[in-house]
């Protein structure tokens, strides 16, 4: 994996979406959090073309990412939903988890 640091090069990585491609990660991340199987296969289809969903993917995300009441919503409902998840793990009272061991 690479990390691109340097904003100044990113337009020139954008152009390179052929050999630099994520949409296999959007695909995946959809997966991930739960996209139906349709979903699925118009993500993953025709990765690399220009007709495939990962070309016009930025299309349709660009929109709703950008500074405006779009993203504002999206902000506003995951807080929303991460406050709710809390308030019920909040109400089920004190529950003791194993995520670390200590070896010694």
């Amino acid at each position: 994996m690479h990390v691109l640091n340097a904003t100044e090069l990113i337009p020139a990585l954008q152009k390179q979406w052929r050999t630099v491609s994520f949409a296999d990660i959007a695909a995946d991340a959809g997966r991930i959090v739960g996209i139906s199987k349709e979903g699925l296969k118009i993500l993953y289809w025709d990765l690399t073309s220009e007709h495939g969903s990962g070309a016009s993917w930025s299309e349709y995300i660009m929109p709703a990412l950008g500074p405006a009441e779009d993203l504002n919503s999206i902000d506003k409902r995951s807080v929303e939903v991460f406050s709710a998840d809390l308030e019920k793990l909040r109400a089920r009272g004190v529950t003791q988890v194993g995520l670390w061991k200590r070896s010694r």
